[in-house]
């Protein structure tokens, strides 16, 4: 039965449940609000992302449970980022144009919301690997032109 908002007595007895019985913020919600604050405190130019193979299934059609690999572009004024996100290894394949990146850091916001960040060796072409963890990620570059970062990303 859906209470009558403008009835004062059904809506005081619904806000006084709500704050006896507050539910559980739910990890994704506490993962989204602590990226968003982050976002605020960039020191860099934010990479755009421009394609996304998504990775998700399809509404309504049939899908056998496999991993699905993922592969994601993105894009700021002096270069571009690509990173596959294979689905049957929790790993992020990088490759970067120009190669001329100094340093990239792979950060992961886990589950509970502690933040790791590991700092990836790059090779002469641009290539990168690194092992992931659970949780959401995102790439953080220092290039030539200065400092690039990438949005979160959720596997």
């Amino acid at each position: 039965m859906t209470p009558d908002l403008h009835d004062d007595d059904e809506l005081q007895a619904l806000l006084a449940r709500a704050l006896r019985d507050p539910d559980e913020v739910p990890e994704a919600a506490v993962a989204a609000a602590l990226a968003a604050f982050d976002v605020g405190r960039l020191d860099g130019e934010l990479a755009r992302l421009v394609s996304d193979s998504g990775g998700r299934e399809l509404a309504g059609v049939r899908h056998d449970g496999e991993p699905v690999d993922r592969l994601l572009s993105f894009v700021w004024a002096a270069g571009t980022i690509e990173v596959d996100l294979p689905g049957d290894e929790p790993v992020a394949l990088g490759q970067l144009d120009p190669p001329d990146v100094a340093t990239v850091v792979v950060e992961v916001a886990d589950p509970e919301g502690a933040s790791h960040e590991e700092h990836v060796a790059v090779d002469q072409l641009g290539r990168f690997r690194q092992p992931l963890g659970p949780g959401a990620v995102r790439f953080r570059l220092t290039t030539a032109a200065g400092p690039v970062v990438t949005s979160w990303i959720t596997r």
